[in-house]
């Protein structure tokens, strides 16, 4: 493995010119965002199929369809009596429905909202990896089986 890669577990982060990549090897998909249009553009990026989910009470019913191998959160949804940050609450209550270190991308645009969320998260420790990769469904393509993010 080269100099400029960073492992946690299955995941690496990898710098080439300033450009950092996070590489991925999965396929399950779980997508909590209220808005269709960027699912859309994530699946076209990709070309993979994703569970999406725009509420909290779908999300929920989502994760008992898993495990996913990843889980995509945005912290502003259209309804306010759910948002990214209890769906991270939730999560990191609920590790039984949870791969073991579950990645968990935060796409928000939201810096305070992510920061919560990240923070609810991390307090499990080694069993859920959190990255915020603001607008991640528009920095992704899919490249030798594996997720590509420039961030």
């Amino acid at each position: 493995m080269s100099d400029n890669v960073l492992c946690f577990g299955d995941l690496s982060f990898e710098f080439q010119d300033w450009t950092s990549c996070l590489l991925l090897g999965f396929m399950k998909v779980l997508f909590l965002d209220d808005d269709k249009s960027r699912v859309d553009e994530f699946e076209a990026n990709t070309g993979l199929k994703v569970c999406h989910v725009d509420d909290g009470r779908d999300f929920i019913a989502a994760l008992f369809q898993g495990p996913y191998d990843v889980i995509f959160l945005d912290h502003d949804l259209a309804t306010d009596d759910y948002t990214g940050s209890d769906a991270a609450g939730f999560l990191s209550q609920n590790l039984d429905l949870l791969n073991h270190q579950q990645t968990v991308i935060v796409h928000s645009a939201n810096p305070v909202g992510t920061a919560n969320m990240l923070a609810k998260m991390r307090d499990v420790g080694h069993v859920i990896q959190a990255f915020a990769i603001p607008f991640a469904w528009n920095k992704v393509k899919l490249v030798d089986q594996r997720l590509v993010f420039t961030v």
